[in-house]
């Protein structure tokens, strides 16, 4: 995110529209989160496992990511728990 946010703090200083996800004002994180993995990188990842079941762990992880990132979209104000655990 400190990429994008980068990003949009360059393009409202050139007086560009922000694209994006890019706006460090009014982005919440972890709704940015489950949109790209949902939206971008689960489906690249599910069809590699499909080519490659060695990578099937992959996926399973950013499922449990996106899970993750969904419970804080929907539970707002509380802290954010720990980091989801990584696959062994």
């Amino acid at each position: 995110m400190q990429e994008f946010f980068a990003q949009g703090d360059a393009e409202r200083e050139k007086g560009m529209t922000i694209s994006m996800n890019c706006d460090r004002s009014s982005v919440v994180v972890a709704k940015a989160q489950v949109g790209f993995i949902t939206f971008l990188v689960l489906p690249l990842f599910k069809a590699l496992a499909n080519y490659s079941p060695s990578l099937a762990p992959l996926k399973e992880q950013l499922e449990r990511n996106a899970a993750h990132f969904a419970a804080l979209v929907e539970t707002p104000g509380l802290p954010p728990p720990k980091a989801p655990p990584t696959a062994n």
